[in-house]
């Protein structure tokens, strides 16, 4: 029964929308809840978030001369 709430940390905890943010790398069990307090686990736990690759830029600078 809507509204659905969503807890990453196993149903310790709650957030409304489906998109949780800020989360680092790491394994997290996702548990869903409605209105009636019917919770389920995710089928697909754990769900593991893996650390991005480092990104690496390099620039060149150019000296620039203005012509006035």
């Amino acid at each position: 029964t809507p509204p659905l709430r969503y807890s990453v940390d196993g149903g310790s905890t709650y957030v409304t929308s489906n998109v949780i943010g800020g989360l680092v790398a790491g394994s997290y069990n996702v548990v869903v809840s409605d209105l009636n307090n019917c919770s389920i686990p995710y089928v697909g736990n754990p769900v593991v978030i893996s650390q991005p690759t480092l990104l690496i830029a390099e620039a060149d600078s150019i000296d620039a001369s203005c012509a006035n």
